[in-house]
C-alpha cells in the first residue's frame, strides 16, 4: 500500500473526529448554557408544589372553621375593629329568632340590640380587654327578633398587631336565660324563706348540741318578750319552769342522738288559761353532716284541740243519733213487714184456690203491689247497710246455673207480658261451682235483669256469663246485661249509680222505682272487687257489665252430664224465630254431644221433616224442642201439623213456652213430652231432654220440684209464737195445708208454758212480741233443756230483717231463721231439716 493510498482514509478519519469533537464541544456548551434554566425551572416547581400545599392546608383550615362554626350550638361572632363590621354564625342568629342573613352585621347594631340596663357595664368590659387586655367574659341581655331579651354569656379574644392597637376580636355566646331565671328563682326563694321565716304565725328556732339558742325568728321573740340579742346563747333554763326546762332538754338530746323526727302536742297552762302547742323537732347538720344541734317549729293548736274535744263529743251524740236511727229503721222495718207478711202470704193463699178470671187477675195486682213494696222496703234496708259499711259478704260454694236460671224464672212472667224475650246463656268453660255470695250475686243480677225488663219495649233481653282470666283456685267472670230498650243518654252514665237518681228525675215519667236498684247494685260489686260500667246510646239499647273473681269449688266433682253413647243417633231440631235463643240452644245441645239443627219458623221446621223423609224415610226423626210463641205458625200449630203426619208420629216433642199456665191448655192431646217455661234452666232442659229420650240423668231436683213434694211430708206437730192475728191464720193456713198440727200462743211466756207441757216437734217463734220476746222466750228453753238431751228446734220467723238480726236469733239458741214476709219454699226450706230428721226417726 502506498503514502497516495492511505493518505486519503487517514484524511477521513480526521475529519470524522473533528466532527465528533466539534460536536462533543456543542453538547458541553449547550448542557452548561441550560443547566441554570433547568435547576431555576426545578426550584420554581417545587416552589410551586409548596404554594399549592399551602393553598390546600389553607382550604382545609377553612372547611375545618366551617364546619366547626355549622356544628357549633354556641353562637359565634367576629368583629373588624377597624371598620365595624361583625360576622354572626348560623347558630347565633338562631339564637336570636333570625334566619339566613337578616341581622344587621354592624357593630352599632349590635350596641342597639343590648338591653338600656347592660349597655355601660358591656361596654366597660370590651373595653377593659381591648385596652387593658383583661379576659373578656361578660353577661348581658340581647334584643331578639320577636322583641324580647334574653339572657347570653359572651366571651372573646382580640387580636392585636404591632403596634398594640386591636385589630379584631372573635369569640362565642351562650343562651343562659333558663340558668338566670333558676338563678333569679332561687334568690327569690332564699328571700321568701327568709321573710316567712321572720313572718309566719309559727315559733321557730335553734340550738347547738349544747342545748344553747343559736337562732329565733319574731315570732318565738315575742312568745319570750325579748330580743334576738337576749335570746342568743341562752338555754331553756333561763325562760322555763325546771321541770318544763328538762323536758325540753331530754327531747333534744334524743333527736341529736337518734336522729328521728320528734312530734308531739304539749299543754301549756299559763295565766291566759290552757294552751296547746305542736312541736316538730329534727337535727342539724353541717356541710360534712357533722350534727350541729337542733332545730324546732311549733305552733298553738289550741283552737284545733278545742274542735277536736267538739268533734268528740259531736261523734258520740252522731253516734247515738245514729243508733236510735237504726233502731227507728228497724222498728219500721217491722211494723211494715208484719202486715206486709199477711198481705202477700194470704194473697198467695187465695190464689191458688178456685177463682173467676177478675178475681185472679186483681188478686195477682195484689201480690205484685205487695211484691213491690216489699223490694223498695228491702232496697231501703240495703243501701242503709252498706251506707253504715254494715254490708258483709257471704263466701259459699253454690251452682252457678242453677242459680242464674232460678234468678231469672222469677223475671220470666215480667219479661212474657211485656212481650220481649229473656235469655241467658253461661259459656262452657265457666265453672259449674264457684265459691261467693249467691245471694248478693242474685241481688245485683236481679236488679239489672230486673230493669233492662223495665225499659224494654221489645225485642230481648240477654245475661251472657263469661270467664276472662283463668286459674286453678279461682275464676274471674264478666256478666252482661244487654237489652234492646230506649237507652241511656250519655250525661247520665254516671248519674244513674247514685242514690236516689234515675235518668228520667221528673215527676212525670214513665217508669217508677227509688233509684237505688243501680246503686246498691253498683256498690255490691264494689264490695265484691269489682266495677259496673255501662254502654248506652238514646234509641239503640243499653248493656250493663261487671266483673268479679269467685272461687272454684273443688269439692263437687265435675260429672258427665251425658253419656253420648246412650244417644247414637238422636238429633235435636230446634224451632225458634228468636236468633239469639236459638244460638244458644244449638250451642247447649252441641256441648251436650248432640247433633244439632236449627230453623227460625214452624214452616221451616216442616220443610226440614219433608226433607228428611224424602232422603232418609227410615231413619229415627229428630227431636223436635220448639218455642210455643212465633208468628204466622206458633208452636202449637207446629206440633199440630207434625202428629197429623203418620210418618212423623214417634217424634218426640219437647215445647218451650214464655206464657206460664198457657202452654199446656193450648196443647191438649198432642203428645207433648215435655213443657219448659222460658228462661229455661239448663238442668230443666237437661232432666226433660232425657226423660224425653229415655236416658238416665244424675242430675238432682230443683228446689221446685222438691217444692211440689211438700204436700206429701211428714206431719209435724208445730207450736206458733206470733202476736199477731193476720200472721197467725196465714201460717195456720199454710201449716195445715201441709197437714201439720199447729198450736198458737201469743207471746213468749206462754210460748215457755206451753212448750213445758206439751210435746212439739218444732217452734216457730216470732221475735218482738208482748210480756216476753222470743228472743228471751228461746235463752229460757234453752237453759232448761241443759243437763238433759232433749232439744226442741226453733225457727225464728220475724220481721227483724236488719243487719245482724239473724246472728242475734242463733246466739240465742235458735236452729233457723225466716224474714217476713216470707214465700211457701223460704218456710219450706226451713222446716225440711226437721222433716228429714223425723224421717230417719
Amino acid at each position: 500500500m502506498t503514502l497516495d493510498t492511505i493518505l486519503p482514509e487517514w484524511i477521513f478519519f480526521a475529519r470524522a473526529l473533528a466532527c465528533l469533537v466539534i460536536i462533543a464541544l456543542a453538547i458541553t456548551g449547550v448542557v452548561a448554557l441550560t443547566k441554570p434554566f433547568i435547576e431555576r425551572k426545578q426550584r420554581f416547581s417545587q416552589s410551586e408544589s409548596k404554594l399549592l400545599l399551602a393553598e390546600e392546608a389553607l382550604r382545609t383550615s377553612e372547611a375545618r372553621f366551617a364546619l366547626a362554626v355549622a356544628g357549633s350550638l354556641n353562637g359565634l361572632w367576629d368583629w373588624d375593629v377597624r371598620n365595624g363590621t361583625v360576622y354572626y354564625s348560623p347558630r347565633f342568629q338562631e339564637l336570636l329568632g333570625f334566619t339566613g342573613n337578616e341581622m344587621e352585621n354592624t357593630f352599632e347594631a349590635w350596641q342597639t340590640r343590648l338591653h338600656p340596663a347592660d349597655v355601660a357595664a358591656t361596654m366597660e368590659a370590651v373595653d377593659a380587654h381591648l385596652k387593658n387586655r383583661v379576659p373578656f367574659s361578660h353577661r348581658y341581655r340581647l334584643r331578639c327578633k320577636q322583641g324580647d331579651y334574653r339572657w347570653f354569656h359572651a366571651s372573646g379574644q382580640a387580636l392585636w398587631d404591632d403596634s398594640g392597637t386591636a385589630a379584631r376580636m372573635a369569640g362565642s355566646i351562650v343562651d343562659i336565660s333558663g340558668q338566670i331565671d333558676a338563678e333569679h328563682a332561687r334568690e327569690s326563694s332564699q328571700l321568701l324563706y327568709l321573710s316567712l321565716v321572720e313572718n309566719l304565725p309559727v315559733f321557730l328556732m335553734r340550738k347547738d348540741t349544747q342545748g344553747r339558742f343559736t337562732f329565733a325568728n319574731q315570732a318565738f321573740c315575742k312568745l319570750l318578750g325579748m330580743s334576738l340579742n337576749q335570746i342568743l346563747g341562752t338555754t331553756d333554763f333561763d325562760h322555763y319552769p325546771k321541770e318544763l326546762a328538762e323536758k325540753y332538754r331530754r327531747d333534744d338530746i334524743h333527736v341529736v342522738e337518734t336522729g328521728e323526727l320528734f312530734e308531739d302536742v304539749e299543754e301549756n297552762v299559763d295565766i291566759n288559761g290552757k294552751h296547746y302547742f305542736e312541736v316538730l323537732k329534727t337535727q342539724v347538720v353541717d356541710a360534712h353532716g357533722t350534727v350541729i344541734g337542733t332545730q324546732a317549729i311549733f305552733w298553738d293548736v289550741t283552737g284545733r284541740k278545742t274542735a277536736e274535744i267538739a268533734l268528740r263529743e259531736a261523734k258520740i251524740a252522731a253516734e247515738q243519733a245514729n243508733i236510735a236511727k237504726s233502731e227507728f229503721l228497724a222498728n219500721m222495718s217491722h211494723e211494715i213487714r208484719t202486715p206486709m207478711n199477711a198481705i202477700i202470704g194470704m194473697t198467695e193463699l187465695v190464689l191458688e184456690t178456685s177463682l173467676s178470671t177478675d178475681q185472679r187477675e186483681y188478686l195477682v195486682n195484689v201480690m205484685e203491689a205487695g211484691e213491690s213494696l216489699l223490694t223498695i222496703i228491702n232496697e231501703i234496708l240495703d243501701f242503709s247497710k252498706i251506707e253504715a259499711g254494715r254490708m258483709q259478704l257471704e263466701h259459699q260454694a253454690f251452682e252457678l246455673r242453677e242459680m242464674l236460671g232460678v234468678t231469672l224464672k222469677s223475671l220470666g212472667v215480667r219479661a212474657y207480658r211485656k212481650g220481649i224475650e229473656l235469655i241467658w246463656q253461661c259459656q262452657e268453660d265457666v265453672p259449674a261451682w264457684v265459691i261467693g255470695d249467691a245471694t248478693r250475686l242474685r241481688q245485683i243480677l236481679f236488679n239489672l235483669v230486673g230493669n233492662a225488663i223495665k225499659f224494654t219495649n221489645e225485642g230481648e233481653v240477654l245475661l251472657s256469663v263469661c270467664r276472662v282470666a283463668k286459674s286453678e283456685t279461682t275464676a274471674e267472670l264478666e256478666f252482661s246485661v244487654i237489652d234492646s230498650g230506649i237507652g241511656i243518654a250519655e250525661a247520665n252514665h254516671e248519674k244513674i249509680f247514685d242514690a236516689f237518681e234515675q235518668a228520667d228525675s221528673s215527676t212525670t215519667r214513665r217508669f217508677g222505682g227509688t233509684g237505688l236498684g243501680l246503686a246498691i247494685s253498683g256498690r255490691l260489686v264494689q264490695l265484691m272487687g269489682g266495677e259496673i260500667k255501662v254502654e248506652s246510646e238514646l234509641g239503640k239499647g243499653s248493656t250493663f257489665r261487671f266483673q268479679v273473681t269467685f272461687g272454684i269449688d273443688s269439692s263437687h266433682a265435675v260429672e258427665e252430664i251425658l253419656d253420648t253413647t246412650q244417644f247414637q243417633g238422636v238429633t235435636i231440631l230446634v224451632v225458634d224465630d228468636n236468633a239469639t235463643n236459638r244460638r244458644i240452644l244449638v250451642e247447649v245441645f252441641s256441648a251436650w254431644g248432640l247433633s244439632v239443627h236449627a230453623v227460625e219458623s214452624g214452616k221451616a221446621a216442616l220443610e226440614y221433616f219433608q226433607g228428611l223423609l224424602q232422603n232418609s224415610p227410615l231413619q229415627p226423626m229428630p227431636v223436635l224442642v220448639t218455642d210455643y210463641n212465633m208468628p204466622e205458625m206458633d208452636g202449637c200449630m207446629l206440633c199440630s201439623e207434625v202428629r197429623s203426619d203418620s210418618r212423623l208420629s214417634a217424634t218426640k216433642i219437647i215445647v218451650l213456652s214464655s206464657s206460664v199456665g198457657m202452654a199446656q191448655t193450648a196443647f191438649g192431646d198432642l203428645d207433648i213430652a215435655a213443657f219448659l217455661y222460658k228462661p229455661v234452666k239448663q238442668s230443666e232442659l237437661f232432666n226433660a231432654l232425657v226423660n224425653t229420650v229415655g236416658a238416665k240423668s244424675t242430675l238432682p231436683l230443683t228446689p221446685q220440684v222438691q217444692l211440689l213434694e211438700a204436700e206429701s211430708m211428714p206431719t209435724l206437730n208445730v207450736l206458733l209464737a206470733e202476736d199477731g192475728l193476720a200472721n197467725q191464720k196465714l201460717a195456720i193456713g199454710l201449716l195445715k195445708r201441709w197437714g201439720h198440727t199447729v198450736t198458737v200462743v201469743e207471746n213468749g211466756l206462754e210460748a215457755v208454758q206451753a212448750w213445758a207441757n206439751g210435746d212439739f216437734d218444732v217452734i216457730l217463734m216470732d221475735v218482738q212480741m208482748p210480756i216476753m220476746d222470743g228472743l228471751e222466750a228461746t235463752q229460757t228453753i234453752r237453759s232448761k233443756e241443759a243437763g238433759t238431751s232433749g232439744h226442741i228446734p226453733i225457727v225464728a220467723v220475724t220481721a227483724h230483717a236488719m243487719t245482724g238480726d239473724r246472728e242475734k236469733c242463733i246466739s240465742a239458741g235458735m236452729d233457723g231463721y225466716v224474714s217476713k214476709p216470707f214465700k211457701k219454699q223460704a218456710l219450706y226450706e226451713a222446716l225440711r231439716p226437721l222433716v228429714q230428721t223425723r224421717e230417719l226417726e
